[in-house]
């Protein structure tokens, strides 16, 4: 799973270097993602597997990301 969420931190924002991703990586310090950037991951996570978002969601890491997914899918 985290590495297809990696994939989509590619597709949104290309220049990220792909072996800075880690767990831990902070979404907004690290890699400057602004509230368009959480709404372009929320889309694409709901498209990659199949799911809504039933409530407003704020990711801190890749690691909340990936935890929210495996309660969820």
């Amino acid at each position: 799973m985290l590495e297809k969420i990696k994939e989509i931190i590619i597709e949104i924002l290309p220049q990220t270097d792909p072996s800075l991703l880690s767990e831990e990586t902070p979404l907004q310090e690290d890699l400057c993602f602004d509230s368009l950037n959480m709404m372009m991951l929320a889309v694409r996570l709901e498209e990659v597997f199949s799911f809504k978002f039933s409530t407003s969601v704020q990711f801190e890491t890749l690691s909340d990301v990936c935890g929210y997914l495996s309660c969820r899918i």
